[in-house]
């Protein structure tokens, strides 16, 4: 009982926050993640996706990666998603494995729903969108590489792989920036890949030479780094070779970690202990975070002169959809949706807002926060002397 009152008279100083376990349906199927949102976020913060690895789990690659420590002192949202059950009952992300051939669970749009619902939710950035994951996870993040460039703005991969059919179908939109860490006796992704035949049932995956080499050729990189890190743990058998090809389109770059004797781990946590794979990739991260390049991800001898207000993305959509415009100066903007008839249903922005690309999300409701019908609506753009409207269609 004294320890009781104790407590109550003298309070803990401040309480940090707390992961939070949410549901966000997709596809017909109840979907599960934690969110980390720190106390030192602010609006327009970045956001980044850790994905667990085969079957792992939200909760273990979030106690294990020590990412939430990470975003307290640098002020970014953090997304933990879990994996559906497969025939096996092991978790996992659709990729497509072999023996996952019947499986047709959308995860890519799933992620890309869901990233939508969370921007627009808490005001994160709609620029700065990451991911990273562990071995599935890692090859999740490949595959959103590939099929999601327009969303997210970097990946960095932890003992992940291309399989050989997303490598041989990866057209991205946007050059992604890649980093990957991969331990080079992994036995379990490969370094070397494998093949059509030896691949132990997962299907043909692409070595890691391979793809670091497929991701530097398709930004353009024409600089190039090698260093040995320093070996600070020498108990753990392995050292870091650190692969560094940059000056690529939009300043992008490809990274790869070597782990030299390294297994299938998250090094930091587990196996290598000369780095913390988790800052790593943050400090990657922010190489991208302030380069400014907007929706688009074009250099800025791209940027227009004139105000533009794009088509809305995804079109048709349900239930959320990103509104994308560029300001060539300083102006008060003022964008604001109607139906049909010309009735205000909700102003999404009302503000002076600097130069520059810029996105706003309408998650499909009106200025009482209701959902709205499906149906045809506009949009509609002010902005100093300039005035737009464009149509949308929402599915129901």
């Amino acid at each position: 009982m004294k320890y009781f009152l104790f407590l109550l008279l003298f309070p803990l100083p401040f309480v940090l926050a707390q992961p939070e376990l949410h549901q966000f349906s997709h596809g017909g199927l109840n979907r599960e993640y934690y969110l980390y949102l720190p106390d030192s976020m602010e609006i327009d913060s970045p956001l980044l996706f850790v994905f667990h690895g085969y079957s792992g789990s939200a909760s273990g690659i979030m106690n294990y990666s020590g990412l939430n420590q990470i975003a307290d002192e640098n002020g970014f949202a953090v997304c933990y998603p879990q994996g559906l059950i497969d025939d096996w009952n092991y978790s996992f992300w659709n990729v497509g494995y072999d023996w996952h051939v019947d499986e047709t669970v959308d995860d890519v749009g799933f992620i890309i729903s869901l990233t939508q619902y969370l921007q627009a939710e808490y005001n994160l950035s709609t620029d700065n969108i990451f991911s990273t994951g562990m071995s599935n996870g890692g090859d999740m993040s490949y595959l959103l590489a590939c099929e999601a460039s327009e969303i997210f703005r970097a990946i960095a991969p932890v003992a992940g792989c291309m399989m050989t059919w997303i490598y041989d179908s990866c057209v991205p939109v946007n050059p992604l920036p890649v980093f990957e860490i991969h331990g080079t006796d992994d036995d379990v992704t490969w370094w070397e890949g494998a093949d059509e035949i030896f691949n132990d049932g997962w299907g043909p995956w692409e070595s890691v030479d391979t793809t670091f080499n497929f991701w530097t050729q398709l930004n353009g990189c024409t600089g190039s780094t090698i260093d040995t890190l320093p070996d600070i743990n020498t108990s753990d058998s392995s050292y870091v070779i650190s692969h560094k090809n940059t000056n690529g389109v939009n300043n992008n770059e490809v990274w790869l970690y070597e782990v030299v004797n390294g297994g299938h781990d998250w090094p930091g946590a587990y196996g290598n202990m000369d780095i913390n794979s988790s800052e790593e990739i943050w400090n990657f991260f922010t190489n991208f975070i302030d380069d400014n390049l907007g929706i688009t991800n074009n250099n800025e001898k791209q940027k227009p002169n004139i105000f533009l207000l794009q088509q809305n993305y995804p079109n048709p959509f349900n239930p959320v959809t990103a509104l994308q415009y560029y300001l060539p100066q300083k102006s008060f903007v003022n964008i604001t949706i109607y139906d049909i008839l010309g009735r205000e249903i909700k102003n999404l922005v009302n503000e002076t807002q600097q130069t520059g690309y810029r996105s706003v999300i309408w998650s499909a409701t009106n200025n009482q926060h209701n959902s709205v019908a499906g149906g045809v609506y506009l949009y509609r753009i002010q902005a100093g002397d300039y005035s737009q409207t464009r149509k949308m269609v929402l599915l129901k």
